[in-house]
């Protein structure tokens, strides 16, 4: 079994308390599988393990996102920097709701995907940015960025609400997640990683040289250490 160790971090700058962040939790105890328990989907093998590592993260707070003129001008409930407006036109968003996952196990990889089996106004008016990451060897926040789809101009987010999954691809393990505390010194390695792509200026490099850049750097094994310092679970 694979240990996937997270932790909310929460930018200082949005107001969010870490404590009003949700557990990620399984798809499949999440899920009221009552609902299809008729027709037979979870007996079936190739669904259940295709989500038996699926989590889902959920909103750990209320918003309102909206533009009341049809201009490139959008503005939100919460008085923070909760949101990033990364592209008007196309209505480009980050919720910068961050979490932070790491692994030591080397086979591990994680996928963000749409919480395709959840029902929401946020899934249901937006299209999530998905990807992919190999979480031992890149140590920096997960987010959730989507775009607001063409024909809405306003978007409501409440506590709780389904907003993304994240998927952990093993060699056929399953995985058991732990909680750390992300302390002053763990979130400086997270933002340093992150800050790796500031090193070119304008197209950027294969994922595979920030995996590179990161490993050589040897944060790795000291982020793990702070990690294991820092277990809440």
């Amino acid at each position: 079994m694979s240990t996937i160790y997270w932790a909310p971090m929460p930018e200082h700058n949005t107001g969010l308390s870490e404590m009003s962040y949700r557990a990620p939790s399984r798809v499949l105890e999440d899920l009221n599988l009552d609902l299809f328990k008729n027709s037979g989907i979870t007996k079936c093998p190739s669904f259940t393990n295709h989500l038996k590592n699926t989590f889902v993260i959920k909103s750990p707070l209320d918003i309102q996102l909206r533009n009341n003129d049809d201009t490139h001008q959008w503005e939100w409930s919460h008085p923070s920097e909760i949101v990033m407006v990364r592209d008007p036109h196309c209505k480009l968003f980050t919720l910068r709701v961050s979490y932070l996952f790491f692994t030591e196990d080397e086979d591990v990889k994680m996928e963000v995907r749409p919480c395709f089996y959840h029902l929401s106004e946020f899934i249901a008016k937006t299209a999530l940015i998905g990807g992919d990451i190999h979480i031992p060897s890149f140590a920096r926040a997960t987010e959730c960025a989507f775009i607001l789809k063409p024909e809405y101009n306003n978007l409501k987010i409440h506590f709780n609400d389904p907003l993304f999954y994240v998927n952990f691809i093993t060699k056929g393990s399953k995985v058991k997640l732990k909680k750390f505390d992300c302390t002053h010194e763990i979130r400086h390695i997270a933002a340093q990683t992150s800050a790796i792509k500031n090193s070119r200026s304008i197209a950027s490099w294969p994922i595979e040289k920030y995996y590179s850049i990161f490993n050589q750097s040897g944060q790795g094994k000291k982020l793990l250490k702070l990690i294991k310092e820092n277990l809440l679970d």
